[in-house]
């Protein structure tokens, strides 16, 4: 019988199993990141601006990320009002000059918007129609944070569904030990029962001998009691 709970068991955890699988496929999408040139307002005034989304992202979350990246090309962030600016840059894909960079984050719905701008000095800012070079450097420069940024978010998401899945498994095994113990319970139960039965019948059956042999001491003794009357 528990081979056979046990083997229902696995099947009904099999086909979970293979509708989960389908419906994740169902769900799966496939995440572009988008880089655009747009004229955007920041500190300085209207500029030319490399703009990215970052799906699920969070603004607190990617600012600090990004603030990091430009640290690794030797980028200091300086945060004011929103806008976060990094000193002389340095960008071998621009050659041996220095760019200040701008960044300003926004919280979107379903995601973050990152606009980044790139001042090359002099007051001129990156475009793609005047710097054509350097602007492919600048946007592969920005998808890639982004890239790796939305891979770190969904990394995150897995990390935390993992975690509500290993916990919901380990309730399941809970459950599967606990209806084992019941079963145990239920059977130790079922013999005590049946036991008790077996007793109960010879207890009666005890008990009507005790009360023949009751009958017969009573009879005794009315003979005694009669016997001693009739001494004279």
């Amino acid at each position: 019988m528990k081979i056979i709970w046990n083997m229902l068991i696995l099947l009904l955890v099999s086909c979970n199993l293979g509708i989960a699988q389908d419906s994740t496929k169902k769900m799966s999408e496939k995440i572009t990141i988008e880089v655009t040139e747009s004229k955007e307002k920041m500190s300085q005034g209207v500029y030319n601006a490399i703009k990215t989304y970052i799906p699920e992202g969070n603004k607190s979350t990617a600012e600090r990320n990004f603030a990091k990246y430009m640290k690794s090309y030797g980028a200091k962030a300086d945060s004011k009002r929103g806008e976060y600016f990094f000193d002389n840059v340095s960008l071998k894909e621009f050659g041996n000059e220095v760019v200040d960079v701008y960044s300003i984050t926004e919280q979107k719905s379903g995601g973050v918007e990152l606009k980044v701008f790139f001042d090359l000095g002099g007051g001129a800012f990156l475009n793609s129609l005047d710097h054509p070079a350097q602007y492919k450097a600048a946007e592969d420069f920005v998808r890639k944070f982004a890239r790796d940024e939305a891979t770190a978010t969904v990394g995150q998401e897995i990390t935390n569904a993992q975690k509500k899945l290993d916990s919901k498994i380990k309730k399941y095994d809970y459950l599967i030990r606990e209806d084992s113990s019941l079963s145990k319970k239920i059977r130790n139960a079922e013999a005590l029962i049946k036991q008790a039965h077996i007793d109960q019948k010879e207890t009666r059956a005890n008990q009507q001998k005790m009360m023949e042999e009751i009958q017969q001491e009573q009879k005794n003794m009315e003979f005694l009691k009669s016997k001693q009357a009739g001494i004279e």
